[in-house]
This record gives C-alpha cells, sequence and structure tokens, in this order.
C-alpha cells in the first residue's frame, strides 16, 4: 500500500471500467481516516470510488485471480495552489456538515436499489 503524492493528488476517484474472467473479487484496501482501520472495497463495473488519496493510505494486497480488471483513474488538486498540504486549513476544518442549507436526499433514492 502507499500514499500519492501531496503535489498533484489531493483527491482522486476510481471509475471500475470492466471486469472479465473473473475468479474471485479484487478488493482494494484503504485505510478509512473515520475509524483507523483499512477496510476491504470491492468493486462491480459501472461503480466509482472517491477517496482522499494523498492522506489514506490504499492499495491492493493480492494478485488479480482473474483476465483483466480495468479501471480509470482521475485525480485533483487545487489548480492554483500547488503546495495546498502546506496551507493552514484551521477555517476549512470548522465547518460543520449539520449547516447545509438543503438534504442531501436518500442515496438509494438518488442511484437506485441494487435488490
Amino acid at each position: 500500500p502507499h500514499v500519492d503524492r501531496e503535489e498533484t493528488h489531493a483527491a482522486s476517484v476510481i471509475v471500475n471500467i470492466g471486469q472479465y474472467g473473473m475468479d474471485e473479487a479484487w478488493p482494494l484496501q484503504i485505510y478509512d481516516l473515520h475509524s483507523g482501520e483499512m477496510t476491504n472495497v470491492t468493486m462491480e463495473p459501472g461503480e466509482l470510488l472517491f477517496y482522499e488519496s494523498a492522506k489514506c493510505l490504499h492499495g491492493r494486497e493480492v494478485p488479480l485471480q482473474g483476465d483483466a480488471f480495468v479501471s480509470l483513474f482521475a485525480h485533483y488538486r487545487p489548480r492554483d495552489a500547488p503546495r495546498w498540504f502546506l496551507e493552514d486549513k484551521t477555517e476549512a476544518l470548522e465547518w460543520a456538515y449539520d449547516g447545509l442549507p438543503y438534504s442531501l436526499g436518500d442515496a438509494e433514492e438518488q442511484v437506485g436499489s441494487r435488490t
């Protein structure tokens, strides 16, 4: 496992495009900043995962058991702040999610149930 470079990766997204000839799931291990534990994340084609790649230790500890696993990766960092990680974030940390002026709604309602 590794963390990504702060200079280029404030946040990242993985989009699973397809999986072919898979004998078993191929989980991504990622450090959960809230629980303090490594978590296995399995993805299905069409799913995506957002994560703070410069903060969260992540990687795959087991070899692929299948023919192909196709993913698209995209990374973000503030365009005008290449040294964003050195800035004082005190003000940003004081912002609370419970102060949103709108509801984020039910995620299952937004994307549909899998059952």
